[in-house]
C-alpha cells in the first residue's frame, strides 16, 4: 500500500510539473454507453455550490454541513459508471473526515460507500472507507487533482473503486436501489473552511448487468461434484478464467467477494454441506453462483449427542466465561456468538471457555467422522448493566416530520462506548449495526433505536422516528 501511495503521488507531481491534467485520462474497461445521469443540488446552511469552468465549487464555511449534487436512482439491472476529477483546495485545520463522494443504497441505511480526505501525515491525504477502515487507501495532495471512478454492478452485487485509474478497493452493496452523489458533506473535525473543485463529471452504463467494463467471470466448477458419499471429500473449486479469484460459503448463504477466498480443497467430513462459490476478477463482472450439495452417509454411525452449555443462558449481572461440553467422546464443537448457523466448516472450533461480555446468542454443534452431526444447540446470555451507569445515545434529529429525507447522527458522551443500532423495529443489541462515525439518511418513515455499550454495560435504549414525507 505505501509503494502505491508513492506512485500516486509521483504520478500526480509529474502532472503538475509537465501541465498534463489527469481528466485526459478515459473511463476504466470499455463497452459504456452515456446514461445522462442528472443531478440535485443539496446544500446546508452557510454551505455553497458555485459554478466553475467543467463543474462546480463546493464550499463548507466550518463545522458540520454539506454542499452536493445528488444523482438520480441507478438502475437495478445495469452496470453502471460514475466518474469525476476533483481538486481538494482547502482543508480545515486539524480535520480528519470530509465525505467526497458515495454510492448510497436503499433507505434507511447507512451509505454503503464514503470516500474520504483523511490527514495523512508524509503521505498526504488518504481516501478511506468508514466502512472498511482503510479498504481504499491512496495517497493524494492539496492543490492536486485526482481521478475517482466508481463501478456499481446490481447483478455481481459489487462496488469497485479507482484512483487515477488504478483498482484500490471493491465493497459488497446492500441490495436495493442505489444514487450517486459527490461533492463535500460533513466535516466531522477541525475548524473551516473546506473547499473542493469536481469537475469533467461524466457517468455511463454497460447495456446489461454482463456488459460495460469487462466480459463476465466463468462459473467455478466443484470436483468432486455434489452428491451422497460413503466416506469423506475434499472437494476442489476452479474456475476457467485466467487470474479469476474465487470465493466460496458453506453456510447455505450467498457468497460475495468478502467471502472467504478458496486457496485449497475443502473438508466435507459428515452430515450434509451446501458449498456455494462465485469467481471474480478486477475489470469483470462477477460471475453466477455455483452451487452443490454433499452428504456423507452415516455408515452406520450414530447421531452425535447436542452440545451442552455452563452456565446455560440467562441474565447475568457479570460478565460470564461459558464452557461447551459434548458427552459424544472424541466429538469435535463449533461455535458461533453472531447469530449464525454453526457447522463442520462454519464457526469457531470449540478450545476452550468463550467470554460473553455482552448480550449474546452462543450457538453449537458437535460432530465426529463416520457419525452424524448433532442438532444445533442454543442459548442466550444477557448481561445486565449490575448497577452500573452507561449514558443513553443522542440523536442530531429529534423524532418528528420531515419532508423527503433526514440526516441524523447517533452520539454518546462516553468516548469509549460502541454504539449500535436498529431500523426495524427490534431492540437493539451488541449484535445490531454498529454505528461508525457517519450520518445516517432516512428516506422513508423508519423508527430508529440505539444504545452505547462500555465493558459489557448497556444504556437505555434511544428511540426516535422519523416521518418522511414527499
Amino acid at each position: 500500500m505505501k509503494t502505491e501511495n508513492c506512485i500516486v503521488k509521483l504520478l500526480a507531481a509529474f502532472a503538475l510539473i509537465c501541465g498534463l491534467s489527469l481528466s485526459a485520462r478515459a473511463q476504466i474497461g470499455s463497452g459504456w454507453t452515456p446514461d445522462n445521469e442528472t443531478y440535485t443540488p443539496q446544500t446546508s446552511s452557510g454551505c455553497t455550490i458555485t459554478s466553475i469552468s467543467g463543474g462546480f465549487e463546493f464550499h463548507v464555511p466550518s463545522g458540520q454541513g454539506r454542499a452536493e449534487q445528488r444523482g438520480n436512482n441507478l438502475p437495478t439491472n445495469t452496470t453502471n459508471q460514475w466518474q469525476g476529477f476533483a481538486t481538494l483546495t482547502s482543508l480545515p485545520a486539524g480535520s480528519t473526515k470530509i465525505s467526497m463522494h458515495q454510492v448510497f443504497g436503499p433507505a434507511p441505511s447507512t451509505p454503503d460507500l464514503i470516500l474520504d480526505e483523511a490527514t495523512g501525515g508524509p503521505t498526504g491525504i488518504e481516501i478511506i472507507s468508514l466502512e472498511q477502515g482503510d479498504a481504499f487507501e491512496a495517497a493524494i495532495q492539496v492543490g492536486v487533482q485526482f481521478q475517482l471512478n466508481t463501478i456499481y454492478d446490481p447483478a455481481g452485487n459489487l462496488i469497485t473503486i479507482y484512483v487515477n485509474g488504478s483498482q484500490t478497493g471493491t465493497k459488497t452493496p446492500n441490495s436495493g436501489v442505489h444514487y450517486n452523489k459527490y461533492g463535500q458533506y460533513v466535516s466531522l473535525s477541525g475548524t473551516g473552511p473546506a473547499t473542493m473543485d469536481w469537475v469533467n463529471v461524466q457517468s455511463w452504463a454497460g447495456g446489461t448487468a454482463s456488459g460495460g467494463g469487462g466480459t463476465t467471470v466463468a462459473t467455478p466448477t466443484f470436483s468432486p461434484g455434489g452428491g451422497t458419499f460413503s466416506t469423506a471429500q475434499s472437494v476442489s473449486i476452479s474456475d476457467s478464467t485466467s487470474g479469476a479469484t474465487i470465493h466460496y460459503t458453506t453456510d447455505g448463504s450467498t457468497p460475495t467477494t468478502s467471502s472467504t477466498t478458496y486457496s485449497g480443497p475443502i473438508p466435507v467430513s459428515s452430515g450434509t454441506v451446501t458449498i456455494k462459490a462465485i469467481g471474480a476478477k478486477s475489470g469483470d463482472t462477477t460471475s453466477s453462483v455455483a452451487s452443490a450439495t454433499y452428504t456423507i452417509s452415516s455408515g452406520g454411525g450414530t447421531t452425535v449427542a447436542t452440545p451442552s452449555f455452563s452456565p446455560g443462558g440467562g441474565t447475568f449481572s457479570t460478565a460470564q466465561t461459558v464452557t461447551i461440553s459434548d458427552s459424544t467422546s472424541g466429538a469435535s464443537i463449533r461455535y458461533t456468538t453472531d447469530g449464525s448457523t454453526p457447522s463442520e466448516t462454519a464457526g469457531t472450533l470449540y478450545s476452550g471457555p468463550v467470554s460473553i461480555s455482552s448480550t449474546t446468542t452462543l450457538k453449537a454443534i458437535a460432530f465426529k467422522s463416520g457419525d452424524t452431526d448433532s442438532s444445533v444447540a442454543s442459548a442466550t446470555y444477557t448481561i445486565s448493566s449490575g448497577g452500573g451507569s452507561e449514558p443513553a445515545p443522542t440523536f442530531s434529529e429529534p423524532t418528528g416530520t420531515y419532508v423527503k429525507e433526514v440526516h441524523t447522527r447517533i452520539s454518546d458522551s462516553d468516548a469509549n462506548a460502541s454504539i449500535f443500532y436498529t431500523t426495524d423495529g427490534s431492540t437493539p443489541t451488541s449484535s445490531s449495526t454498529p454505528n461508525p462515525d457517519h450520518t445516517i439518511e432516512f428516506m422513508s418513515t423508519t423508527t430508529l433505536k440505539s444504545i452505547a455499550i462500555d465493558n459489557g454495560v448497556s444504556s437505555s435504549v434511544t428511540t426516535a422516528t422519523y416521518t418522511i414525507t414527499p
